[in-house]
């Protein structure tokens, strides 16, 4: 109780929760738990790390220390980049990176209630902290590149002149391994926002793309010979932008789960006993109430992360029988928000 006096009341209650599962042993010859496998990568987790760790292929790269394109991303004849999806080495390790985890770093519920006289209103929050999502919503719904959040990734480099200079002035961002972006593309729909001119069926379009990085392959001593650069220059391999969506990648459709909920919230009005006294009530309360009233999430993207599990079905057909936690694929509902009376009567 934060406030109590005669005509105001407020009390608040908190519930911390947080959970942390590590496999630390498993059986003679296994070297991992399976959760799943979907959009091209999964949720295994390997002797020793956490459950609900999600991993992804790695976009392969230029692996010879000494080639100056050390780190840059291979790029192959059709302009397209390469994936490794090897998962554990020959020890049963796992090579495989880690992306994300579907588990929340933390939760909080919150309950809070405050009355003046015959009156009083209380709500319940919820609050998810940490943890990643996969959407295959977005994965599907979002392959033509169509949306805003992939606008929003694109690199019009119209006004920056020599663009194979720049990206290489620029490797930190557009070719390191260590860049905070993934899955970088360069162009853009149309040639006012970036585009390149491409061919399709006799025509030229410029909604023309390509991905920053180098083509060539490994000699026999291992030592990388560079056929081409991917930088906009000579050799550059152009793709229409609609076609280079990451199907390859995990992560092109992984979300941060955080959000922030106000599940419910009431207002309550009490009759007072000596205006129900006469016709036999003890007491007399009516409320007005609402539920699913805000929901706020990191990822921005219309899908609520609390929603993030896939029902899976057996081969007999049976719904259920599996419920994969930390993805979803079309779990997606209307987002209603219910408004009701409530009367509550005591004799």
């Amino acid at each position: 109780t934060i406030v109590a006096n005669n005509d105001w009341n407020w009390d608040m209650g908190f519930v911390f929760t947080k959970n942390r599962t590590r496999v630390i042993e498993l059986a003679e010859g296994m070297n991992s738990i399976t959760l799943w496998t979907d959009a091209r990568g999964g949720a295994i987790t390997w002797l020793g790390e956490e459950i609900g760790n999600i991993f992804d292929a790695a976009m392969v790269r230029v692996e010879d220390p000494s080639s100056p394109y050390h780190g840059w991303p291979i790029i192959d004849d059709e302009g397209f980049e390469s994936s490794d999806r090897t998962r554990e080495d020959e020890d049963g390790n796992r090579v495989a990176p880690i992306i994300g985890n579907f588990n929340p770093d933390f939760n909080v519920g919150m309950t809070t209630s405050a009355s003046y006289k015959n009156w009083s209103i209380s709500m319940n929050f919820d609050w998810r902290k940490g943890g990643q999502f996969v959407s295959q919503t977005h994965r599907y719904g979002e392959s033509d590149m169509h949306t805003q959040r992939w606008l929003d990734k694109l690199h019009n480099l119209n006004g920056v002149g020599d663009v194979p200079t720049y990206l290489r002035e620029n490797a930190d961002q557009f070719l390191s391994p260590d860049s905070d972006e993934f899955y970088i593309l360069v162009g853009g729909p149309t040639a006012e926002e970036g585009g390149y001119p491409v061919e399709e069926g006799g025509i030229t379009l410029n909604d023309g793309v390509f991905m920053p990085g180098v083509q060539g392959d490994y000699d026999d001593n291992g030592n990388f010979v560079a056929t081409a650069e991917n930088l906009g220059g000579p050799g550059t391999v152009y793709t229409r932008y609609q076609d280079h969506y990451g199907w390859d990648f995990t992560r092109t459709s992984t979300f941060d789960a955080d959000y922030v909920k106000l599940r419910e919230i009431s207002l309550t009005y009490s009759v007072p006993f000596k205006a129900i006294k006469q016709i036999g009530f003890q007491n007399l309360a009516i409320s007005l109430f609402s539920r699913n009233v805000i929901l706020w999430t990191k990822a921005d993207i219309g899908i609520d992360p609390e929603m993030a599990f896939q029902p899976e079905s057996d081969t007999q057909g049976r719904s259920g029988i599996q419920f994969k936690q930390g993805i979803e694929r079309f779990n997606v509902n209307p987002w209603a928000i219910p408004i009701g009376f409530k009367l509550n009567v005591g004799f």
